[in-house]
């Protein structure tokens, strides 16, 4: 059931929504004379940069509203039956009668490392009047994840949206995922209006044009980003704004099985700390924590995760 847009939120996520489909493990993709290839497990699971770190959020105690667009298909109605389940906020779901719910192919290797076969389908139909402004009022945190792969949203379309966020005291934050069509340079209206960036050290660099993450980070920063956070993988991430720069270490596991959505769950954690009114090396330390617990199970979203034991992995609490 949807709830009331009058009730307050602690986050809005705005963006990419797919269904996928992981596959592992798979150790390379060959066209020739087999036909067929054993694998030791396929699942099919909710994906998308934003409505990972909406449905990992309201995992985290966080009461959370998710704007995006699903097909009239099966897929769509098992994404919002997803979101249902957990409560989330479905009144900004457009429903795309033309276009089928996105949905990825994720081939995941035995180290953990995936490759997506990647179809848009509703998400490039997503643009930002789609957005209920009500949800956005009432909501605490606006978030943006999937930038690039929204391209009716991308642009003038996101920088609306987080431009009237900030007018509206809420605190901003993205997350983008890889341009495959080379126009890097679609963000850049969106910079200005964020308090929180978090590309991936790749990203950063593609999108600065710069090759050390700190001097990504000072670009980033006089492109209008108020604080920028690099996620550099297993080597951790590199933290920078006007005032300080640090690094954070990741969280150590026992076994990688699957990086899908590391980063949409250290997003989750990262924003859970800014809803608690962490300072900024609390909230990523938190965020690390969540992404251990991700990379230790199949999925862009860990199903075993809580508030209490995230806090007690990230801060060794008894």
């Amino acid at each position: 059931m949807t709830k009331a847009t009058t009730e307050e939120f602690d986050v809005l996520c705005i963006g990419q929504a797919n269904v996928d489909i992981l596959v592992r493990p798979v150790k390379k993709v060959d066209f020739g004379d087999d036909d067929a290839v054993h694998v030791d497990e396929t699942r099919m699971m909710n994906g998308g940069d934003a409505l990972n770190v909406a449905i990992s959020m309201s995992r985290l105690n966080s009461r959370v509203a998710f704007a995006g667009a699903v097909g009239d298909d099966m897929f769509g109605q098992y994404l919002k039956g997803r979101m249902a389940g957990l409560g989330i906020d479905t009144t900004s779901v457009k429903v795309s009668r033309i276009a089928s719910t996105a949905s990825a192919i994720c081939l995941v290797s035995d180290s953990g490392e995936r490759k997506f076969l990647y179809c848009g389908g509703a998400n490039e139909h997503f643009t930002a009047d789609d957005v209920n402004m009500n949800v956005l009022c009432n909501s605490g945190i606006v978030f943006i994840g999937g930038g690039y792969e929204l391209p009716r949203f991308d642009g003038d379309g996101a920088a609306r949206i987080l431009q009237a966020a900030q007018k509206r005291g809420k605190i901003t934050a993205m997350d983008v995922t890889w341009c495959t069509n080379g126009q890097w340079e679609k963000i850049m209206p969106s910079l200005q209006y964020l308090d929180f960036f978090m590309p991936s050290e790749n990203e950063a660099k593609w999108i600065t044009k710069r090759e050390k993450p700190e001097e990504m980070a000072d670009e980033l920063l006089r492109m209008g980003v108020k604080n920028v956070i690099i996620k550099q993988g297993s080597k951790g991430s590199l933290i920078k704004n006007a005032k300080m720069t640090f690094e954070c270490l990741p969280i150590k596991v026992v076994a990688v099985q699957d990086t899908t959505g590391a980063g949409d769950s250290f997003n989750a954690g990262f924003l859970t700390g800014l809803k608690h009114k962490w300072d900024l090396k609390k909230a990523v330390k938190y965020g690390a924590a969540t992404s251990a617990f991700c990379i230790q199970q199949m999925g862009a979203c860990p199903e075993n995760i809580d508030y209490d034991k995230v806090y007690a992995v990230a801060f060794n609490a008894v």
